[in-house]
């Protein structure tokens, strides 16, 4: 990837992390988780137990996470912005440096297996089936070197409605 921040290995920022499974792969691969995003307190916390180990150090992830993604894509920018200052300063990562941002968005909408939602609901209403579009924003203001967007195979020929036309969520997407 040819990198040029002070951590001498590639850099990973995780969205939608749960306790971890796709940074524990990255890590192995050589990359270095630099920011975590994670809503349940319980899964972040298993995160944050699982990479002591890491030359970030103990009590990192305590500055450098945030559990919503709506904390970095306020309307006013801040959080975002004080996650660059602290890119910078912290490894001399500057905007547009990050060398990897991944994300699995909420899937439950989507997902064959696990279908969670009320019938009496189409998928546009449920706030969850959107944060796909958060994790968008996130990746056009960092700029990174690469994203990765994992989700569920049902993605693919997913309806907003049950009158809608086969795929249309992926094409939105």
């Amino acid at each position: 990837l040819g990198f040029t921040s002070t951590l001498e290995r590639p850099s990973v920022i995780d969205l939608f992390a749960g306790c971890g499974g796709l940074s524990l792969g990255l890590e192995q691969a050589g990359f270095i988780p630099v920011y975590v995003n994670e809503l349940d307190p319980h899964a972040l916390e298993s995160y944050r137990q699982n990479r002591m180990h890491l030359p970030t150090g103990p009590g990192f992830y305590d500055q450098f996470h945030s559990r919503s993604i709506k904390e970095l894509t306020a309307d006013d920018g801040s959080t975002l912005q004080r996650l660059k200052t602290a890119l910078q300063e912290k490894w001399n990562i500057e905007n547009g440096q990050v060398d990897l941002v991944v994300g699995g968005p909420p899937c439950q909408g989507f997902s064959g297996i696990g279908y969670r939602r009320s019938y009496a609901v189409e998928k546009r209403q449920l706030p969850s089936n959107h944060l796909f579009q958060d994790m968008a924003y996130v990746v056009a203001q960092l700029r990174p070197k690469i994203f990765l967007f994992e989700n569920v195979r049902g993605l693919r020929t997913a309806r907003w409605t049950d009158g809608g036309e086969k795929g249309e969520i992926w094409r939105e997407i």
